[in-house]
């Protein structure tokens, strides 16, 4: 299975979670911080992304960054934990860019690039 198609997994997963309790504007923002946050930060992102890294140890890291952020939607916490174990941190802003198109086919909104021949 592609990283792809296991993004689009894990973001319909969180999008029917935030759903069903209402906090889908909440889980948006944090799973776009998070995922900021981790491209920001290249040593992060290289950790992440190391397979020779132990899952174990990669929980140990999102354990104690998770510590150091503050408050964060519980369900993005347990999204980074599961991830951390299943070794799958590296797909965090694919699965951020997965569930921003899924909030916005769930409120029927497009993106659209406009060309004219005028400035507007």
């Amino acid at each position: 299975m592609s990283d792809q198609s296991v993004a689009r997994q894990y973001a319909n997963a969180l999008f029917e979670v935030a759903v069903a309790r209402q906090r889908v504007d909440v889980v948006r923002r944090d799973v776009s911080a998070m995922a900021a946050l981790v491209a920001d930060h290249a040593e992060l992102a290289a950790v992440f992304a190391a397979p020779l890294i132990v899952p174990r140890k990669k929980r140990a890291a999102v354990e104690a960054l998770l510590s150091l952020v503050g408050e964060l939607a519980d369900e993005v916490r347990r999204l980074l934990l599961f991830m951390a174990d299943r070794d799958r941190l590296r797909l965090l802003s694919a699965i951020r860019d997965a569930f921003e198109a899924r909030v916005m086919e769930a409120a029927k909104m497009v993106s659209a690039d406009v060309v004219t021949a005028v400035p507007l």
